[in-house]
């Protein structure tokens, strides 16, 4: 057989296996064997979705027109059921916030929350900023820690240097001293030692902490 022959054969042998496997695919998707039915058409609409979140994004970027941007992240991330996935849907909170929608990206926040359908450590650091905005200094220091918290959970370690950097402006308006911003960064290192990650008691530590702060 010469090269020719060789060459067309093996085209021919590849169109075949080609061919066998859209027919193969073809009857899984027709009778849904495996889920494969569901799984292929539940990937296609959240490529849809995510297709919109970026069109619109990029669109923003372009435009700067907020309500278009904000509708169609509510779209995908709020009316569409199921929702779309991406980890962009914490984005909608942000420019809720810079449309002036300071409630309503706290109350999309609670119910990324709820849903969990983000993770807490970006939620905490979403409402920090939120309460620093609004200049509620010892909220926004509670939520950071809040949010130290639960990354060091995800990332199974305490990022110090950047807590104290995220901390330091909002403890200068309260007139806190580095000393004092080490004891906080030394509360929430305490519990990642301890592997305690409860909000509950880095919350009630922390209160009582202000309280006394306050005497």
């Amino acid at each position: 057989m010469g090269l020719f022959d060789r060459i067309k054969k093996a085209v021919h042998a590849s169109a075949n296996k080609e061919q066998l496997r859209k027919n193969v695919e073809k009857e899984m998707y027709d009778n849904n064997l495996y889920g494969y039915r569901d799984l292929k058409d539940s990937l296609e609409y959240q490529d849809s979705l995510l297709k919109r979140v970026n069109e619109a994004q990029l669109k923003y970027k372009q435009d700067g027109d907020i309500e278009a941007v904000i509708r169609e992240l509510e779209f995908a991330f709020i009316e569409s059921d199921p929702p779309c996935t991406t980890s962009q849907n914490i984005d909608l909170a942000k420019y809720y916030v810079k449309a002036g929608l300071k409630d309503k990206a706290w109350g999309y926040l609670n119910r990324l929350q709820m849903k969990r359908e983000a993770p807490l450590k970006d939620i905490r650091f979403a409402q920090a900023k939120i309460l620093k905005a609004e200049k509620k200094w010892i909220d926004a220091i509670d939520m950071f820690m809040r949010g130290y918290l639960a990354k060091s959970e995800w990332n199974n370690s305490f990022q110090e240097e950047m807590f104290l950097r995220d901390i330091k402006p909002l403890a200068s308006k309260l007139g806190w001293d580095d000393r004092t911003m080490l004891q906080l960064s030394e509360m929430v290192k305490r519990h990642v030692d301890n592997k305690d990650y409860s909000e509950r008691s880095l919350i009630d530590e922390y209160k009582k902490f202000c309280s006394e702060m306050s005497d």
